[in-house]
């Protein structure tokens, strides 16, 4: 009984060891695990805490549960913000945890826990293995075979290999990045609460009716015969996991690329801020070199047009992507192509005759000249 005793308390305060709080009534319980307030009841609002990580921490996070109020109650662990229904997975915790809870709608908060970083490998010593490859498909064929083919069946089969053998960084290169689900995940009940606990998806609600799923912008289609799953299939001109996001137009953005693409209108439509200033920035050095090069206008033309022409193909030839979504396919394919014939075609005939009246005009001012020239030499 005392050795049981000795055990629990040896093994709380080496769990404690790994990190402890600093402020705050966030918790680290008996199995070491950090807590929110409250839990497993429903946090409070306008609560903070920290939580110190041991320097030199190389465990990982294992998230046992995670459910706070998206983009308003966040958990910062290594300088990422997590919120919503997914918390920092694997992440190998650094410095200082942050929780922060807003003024309203609360939830059943969270509960992490750390583990070694690793996965159990154990391989037999007769195999003499000179490669992590190799060890593998040794261990998996067995050793007792000296060429490998009449193996015997393996019941059960243990693994370790060492933590130096896997690449470890803090946070996952998949956390970086907002989290789709945060912004996207279905988070309306029946009543219409938007800030409702999310879940999968509003075709998986019974309680709904079937004007409401997909946010009234959609249906519901089966993922599969045998799966019992369903997602949103979003009519024309709405996009997003419930359809809740209106999609450009791609004939918008295709006429303001073709009559004002120089000027970067159809990427500012689009969303696409710092190729609009790269457009614009390759227009005026294509009327520069128009300027200064007057022997021969092919290289500013060639810059002028290149991305403008480029722009209005890709635009064009297929739903153009925005920031958040594609565009709406809503530009007939003829449409397209005899419109965008026609204004290269313009171009084309403006461009000549520009060309051909100002060679004309040069010519005629020479002529001028040799003319003024050679009858001031007559008189002369």
């Amino acid at each position: 009984m005392w050795q049981c005793l000795i055990w629990i308390l040896c093994g709380a305060a080496q769990a404690d060891d790994d990190w402890w709080v600093t402020s705050g009534t966030c918790r680290i319980d008996s199995d070491g695990c950090a807590t929110s307030p409250r839990y497993p009841s429903r946090y409070t609002n306008n609560r903070d805490c920290e939580i110190e990580v041991a320097a030199g921490n190389t465990k990982a996070i294992m998230v046992a549960h995670f459910s706070t109020e998206a983009r308003y109650d966040f958990l910062e662990v290594n300088d990422i913000s997590f919120s919503g229904q997914i918390g920092p997975e694997n992440v190998v915790p650094e410095g200082v945890i942050k929780w922060t809870s807003d003024y309203s709608v609360t939830n059943t908060g969270w509960r992490l826990c750390l583990q070694e970083v690793g996965v159990a490998m154990k391989f037999d010593a007769r195999c003499g293995l000179s490669g992590v490859g190799l060890a593998l498909a040794a261990t998996l064929q067995g050793c007792d075979s000296p060429g490998m083919l009449d193996l015997p069946k393996l019941d059960s089969l243990a693994i370790s290999m060492p933590d130096k053998w896997f690449g470890v960084h803090s946070v996952p290169y998949w956390r970086q990045q907002p989290d789709y689900w945060t912004h996207e995940a279905y988070a309306h009940d029946e009543h219409g609460n938007r800030h409702a606990e999310k879940s999968f998806n509003s075709c998986m609600n019974p309680k709904l009716h079937i004007e409401n799923v997909c946010s009234g912008h959609g249906s519901c289609v089966p993922f599969g015969d045998d799966t019992g799953l369903s997602f949103c299939k979003c009519y024309p001109g709405y996009g997003g996991m419930e359809c809740n996001s209106k999609r450009l137009s791609q004939t918008t953005a295709w006429f303001l690329a073709l009559f004002l693409g120089p000027a970067g209108a159809d990427q500012y439509y689009l969303g696409w801020y710092p190729q609009m200033l790269m457009t614009q920035v390759t227009s005026v050095l294509g009327l520069l070199l128009l300027a200064a090069i007057s022997s021969s206008r092919l290289p500013g033309l060639c810059v002028f047009m290149a991305p403008w022409m480029y722009h209005v193909v890709v635009i064009g030839s297929a739903p153009a992507q925005a920031v958040r979504d594609r565009t709406a396919a809503d530009l007939p394919r003829c449409a397209f192509v005899s419109f965008s014939l026609l204004w290269m075609g313009f171009l084309s005939l403006a461009i000549c005759i520009y060309d051909v009246k100002y060679k004309t005009q040069v010519k005629r001012i020479m002529q001028d000249q040799f003319r003024n020239y050679s009858s001031a030499k007559i008189i002369a």
